[in-house]
């Protein structure tokens, strides 16, 4: 639980700053790589991050969703592994078998009535 809390605020902390720094570090990129910055290339990169907001707003979530996933296959993986329990039915008591106690089932004085017409 610890983790995923921790991998929440991970995931949030992306989706809030995810297109900011990709924009940032390309920018980074392109000038430390000799490219020059100018007004049209600027504006055209911003409305194309724009663009891969809605996607990349999609990538903490299915990660998230991911490592559920894995959680819980390793759950299932686990209870489909374990030793098989006794049968709790053999020790149980049947109907009339007295058991340690006496009578397993008894009625006293009972009046049943079954409305079938209805």
């Amino acid at each position: 639980l610890r983790v995923r809390v921790s991998l929440n605020a991970v995931n949030f902390a992306m989706i809030s700053l995810n297109v900011t720094l990709m924009a940032a570090a390309t920018f980074s990129a392109y000038t430390l790589g000799g490219g020059v910055l100018d007004a049209s290339t600027t504006f055209t990169s911003i409305a194309l991050f724009g663009n891969l907001q809605g996607p990349l707003f999609l990538v903490p979530q299915a990660i998230s969703q991911l490592v559920s996933a894995r959680v819980s296959l390793r759950r299932l993986d686990e209870l489909l592994l374990a030793d098989e329990l006794p049968d709790a039915s053999r020790n149980a008591p049947t109907v009339g078998s007295g058991g340690a106690g006496g009578e397993v089932i008894e009625g006293v004085g009972g009046a049943f009535r079954s409305d079938a017409g209805h």
